[in-house]
């Protein structure tokens, strides 16, 4: 009986996430990021400005923008992490690769090293009955330079929550603005326990380590261990609320079937507190002058863990639909 009203709360998640207005979206712009609420409650905030590290940190190193933080659950709590004091470079939503290299330089936008993005404008804000959109000109530059080497254009599409959860899809497009070929690739670095070349870098989400416990869970059920490949076109991070440890919440990264080697199994899976997508993993892809590339993810963000929140059949749910818009 559970599953089967989970169930149909899904299909009425896909209905409304396409049709329907169960709340009023609102952006409130601050001067150095822009929030969305619905009806009220907060749902995310984007970053546009430069924002320093806390103190007794390298403010040159760690100073970033262009990125999600926080991500709110469904109960108003923050499901994110900025600034953690285990990896300062990690910060909500964002996207970034450890190996850029355009020319003779190479740069790593993931952990800030010699280049991060910079924001340009906002090219929509559109806060609808049935959903809100964001839509952001951001560049990449090395620093210490003006001119940028490629252009970002993130499209963040938000819509209605319903019980169960609330979809956040995220489209990013990158191109390069330059005579040179721009290589980008995942960490080169070894793990050592797993005895494989690393590979992280793409769309990343870092939860909020201070909730606990934690579990992650791909198409094949709960990870035991950490993993940096996983033949699975999902991955979610579920934990539990720091003072009731009986109510949970999560998010999901939806690989898009229109992303490039659909379903790639570049992961990076830590239950310390860290669920990325990696594109294109370790063997990089080079993006020649005015050519561009192209990543789409939804994330879900639910009530309970993943199996209270069935997010194997909402995955299935967002593949049919998108498949089947494009029939």
């Amino acid at each position: 009986m559970f599953a089967s009203k989970i169930r149909m709360a899904l299909l009425a998640l896909a209905f409304v996430a396409m049709t329907a207005a169960h709340g009023e979206f609102a952006f409130d712009d601050d001067g150095d990021g822009i929030t969305l609420s619905e009806g009220g409650a907060p749902v995310l905030r984007y970053n546009y400005t430069m924002l320093a590290p806390p103190d007794g940190t390298n403010p040159e190193r760690f100073t970033r923008s262009c990125y999600i933080h926080p991500l709110w659950g469904l109960d108003g709590e923050e499901l994110t992490q900025d600034f953690p004091s285990d990896h300062y470079h990690h910060r909500g939503v964002f996207w970034g690769w450890p190996v850029v290299r355009h020319g003779e330089r190479t740069a790593n936008n993931w952990e800030l090293h010699g280049m991060r993005m910079h924001f340009v404008e906002f090219l929509a804000k559109e806060a609808g009955e049935d959903r809100a959109q964001l839509v952001v000109r951001n560049e990449w530059r090395f620093d210490g330079d003006d001119d940028a080497i490629a252009e970002e254009t993130a499209t963040i599409t938000v819509f209605p929550a319903a019980e169960t959860g609330r979809y956040v899809d995220c489209r990013v497009e990158v191109r390069n603005i330059t005579d040179e070929p721009i290589f980008i690739a995942g960490s080169q670095a070894m793990d050592r326990p797993l005895g494989v070349i690393k590979g992280y870098g793409g769309f990343n989400y870092r939860p909020d380590a201070t909730r606990r416990p934690r579990e992650i869970t791909v198409a094949d059920g709960k990870l035991a261990r950490d993993a940096l490949t996983v033949d699975s076109a999902w991955a979610d991070f579920s934990s539990a609320t720091p003072d009731d440890p009986d109510t949970w919440a999560g998010v999901a990264i939806f690989q898009h079937p229109d992303n490039p080697d659909f379903p790639h199994d570049g992961w990076i899976l830590r239950h310390y507190g860290f669920l990325g997508a990696s594109w294109p993993h370790a063997e990089g892809t080079t993006v020649e002058p005015g050519d561009s590339f192209t990543l789409e993810y939804r994330l879900y963000v639910h009530r309970g863990n993943a199996a209270d929140a069935q997010v194997a059949e909402a995955f299935e749910v967002f593949v049919n639909s998108v498949r089947g818009a494009s029939e």
